[in-house]
């Protein structure tokens, strides 16, 4: 069975927190610490995707409305910003959780909206895909969404949206109708701020839908199961016969990613070829005990490595052949 704590295995406080003396407080009422992985090193992203986030401008801050009476939005907190280069000394041990997904930067200010406190962060990111990623890792699996951006959830005091480059938490004292409200009211006007399409990765739509946990759709921009080089990949859970499994997808046109995963499992113990069920290219395909994660197939399917997490021949053989029977 796949330790769902390790793919975005998440803590969230419930009381303030400053990040360091004298620096920025990050939603100061329901602070989010990320793990990043339990019990495993944390692999770094490519060295083509930090230089993307270094070189990405950084505008959050502008979409952080001013007062708008019309609404009783009023600003109550100054922006405070930290730019990707102050991320270790501003962000203390969560830098290398907002690294790992090419951070940019952020931005923060304090509102009160109709009479109610609400504290705001935005992060932003390379690209939508990393700002989904990271907002994925927040997001505990089968949790209750809504359509604010791209897709929101609301856990304890806080609500987090994605939408773009950017991942949005608005965090209120105390959770209750007017709190809500007015956490809501400030969370769509952001959101009319950020430009571009409010749309998922579209990988996602080549994952099944039947036995689909929803939500659990996650994106890794580098360092998947710690194999260097195993980057961008996509994930969704399913719950087949009584148990989890992890089904995910890269593009892999050379087949190096393929060779990178090969490498590591016959680093780990004995490797041999994916049962005959999946219809894999010949010679292109491995089956291999993860020493955490258990059994793990995979293989190259239409210039895709595709692989599950977690396989069981008497549990998921079916889902999971047919799927990469249907992406040939």
């Amino acid at each position: 069975m796949v330790d769902d704590n390790y793919f975005g295995a998440v803590h969230f406080l419930k009381k303030a927190s400053t990040i360091a003396a004298g620096a920025v407080c990050l939603i100061c009422l329901s602070l989010v610490l990320l793990t990043c992985g339990k019990k495993e090193k944390e692999a770094p992203p490519s060295q083509e995707s930090k230089q993307a986030a270094a070189e990405q401008p950084f505008y959050a801050d502008t979409l952080l409305p001013g007062d708008i009476q019309a609404y009783e939005i009023r600003t109550v907190a100054p922006v405070e910003k930290v730019l990707r280069k102050d991320a270790d000394s501003l962000l203390s041990s969560k830098a290398k959780c907002y690294l790992s997904y090419n951070f940019v930067g952020l931005a923060s200010a304090g509102y009160e909206v109709q009479n109610v406190p609400v504290q705001v962060e935005i992060a932003q990111f390379a690209v939508p895909e990393d700002a989904y990623g990271f907002y994925a890792s927040l997001r505990p699996d089968g949790i209750g969404t809504a359509g604010l951006g791209t897709e929101s959830f609301s856990l304890d005091t806080s609500m987090y949206f994605t939408k773009g480059e950017f991942v949005v938490a608005l965090s209120a004292r105390s959770e209750n109708d007017t709190l809500f409200a007015a956490r809501s009211l400030l969370g769509h006007e952001i959101d009319s701020r950020i430009p571009g399409n409010a749309t998922a990765p579209q990988f996602f739509i080549l994952f099944p839908f039947k036995d689909k946990i929803v939500p659990s759709a996650k994106y890794y921009p580098g360092g998947f199961l710690n194999v260097d080089g195993l980057d961008e990949v996509y994930t969704i859970s399913y719950f087949t016969g009584g148990d989890t499994a992890v089904f995910f997808l890269t593009v892999d046109d050379s087949g190096e990613k393929f060779l990178r995963l090969r490498d590591y499992a016959e680093s780990v113990g004995k490797v041999s070829s994916a049962p005959e069920t999946f219809a894999f290219v010949e010679g292109y395909s491995l089956f291999f005990k993860h020493p955490s994660h258990g059994t793990i197939v995979a293989g190259l399917v239409r210039s895709k490595l595709v692989g599950i997490i977690g396989y069981d021949a008497d549990k998921n053989d079916r889902l999971a052949a047919g799927w990469v029977q249907g992406l040939r």
